[in-house]
């Protein structure tokens, strides 16, 4: 997660990595964040193919875009309370040189309604971008093989030329690019000429 890296400045754009693709936005979005960053703030909410980003309506708040990448999110949960717009909750962890360090904890309010779908879709990515994490773990430790399992080079003569061998090392002569036939090449045949 990173703080005020995902907007452009002087507007109220959203910036997409190379490849990134924006799926679904809303208006009128409270997101509030725990210790350490502490903080309620209004604005528009983004889901992208990576990433969900908060921009805030008030840039004088100190938060002026907040994006949360799925890998770094965990117990994201829907609560729908019987008073009240429905939210989506969830703890979040820093990326590195993200602005911030640690985890916090976040609430994702939809007053104008949409949270249901956003959190539909924001949990099934969540999961296609863990599945795809634990696909690309890094191999075992090596370990070296013991006794007779062990590899080892074939003894000098086995890597030698041959001696005496005429055709060892002949390659034929030819030219790489052979003159282009005639400008009009004219076949006639057989039965024409008699």
């Amino acid at each position: 997660m990173s703080l005020n890296q995902a907007h452009h400045p002087g507007t109220d754009g959203v910036v997409l990595f190379y490849g990134e693709r924006l799926l679904i936005f809303y208006d009128g979005c409270d997101l509030k964040l725990g210790a350490p960053i502490k903080g309620d703030f209004s604005g528009r909410i983004y889901l992208t193919s990576h990433r969900v980003i908060f921009i805030a309506n008030r840039k004088s708040s100190g938060i002026q875009s907040f994006s949360m990448p799925f890998v770094n999110m965990k117990e994201v949960n829907i609560q729908q309370p019987v008073f009240g717009a429905n939210r989506i909750v969830g703890r979040i962890r820093a990326d590195p040189n993200g602005g911030w360090q640690g985890e916090a904890e976040f609430s994702i309010t939809f007053k104008r309604g949409g949270a249901i779908e956003f959190g539909r879709a924001l949990i099934e990515l969540g999961k296609r971008a863990s599945n795809t994490r634990r696909a690309f773990q890094p191999p075992p430790a090596y370990t070296p093989m013991d006794g007779a399992a062990q590899y080892y080079n074939c003894p000098p003569p086995a890597y030698a030329p041959p001696q005496g061998d005429p055709y060892y090392g002949f390659v034929p002569q030819h030219e790489a690019f052979s003159a282009p036939p005639g400008e009009w090449p004219i076949f006639v045949s057989a039965v024409d000429m008699l």
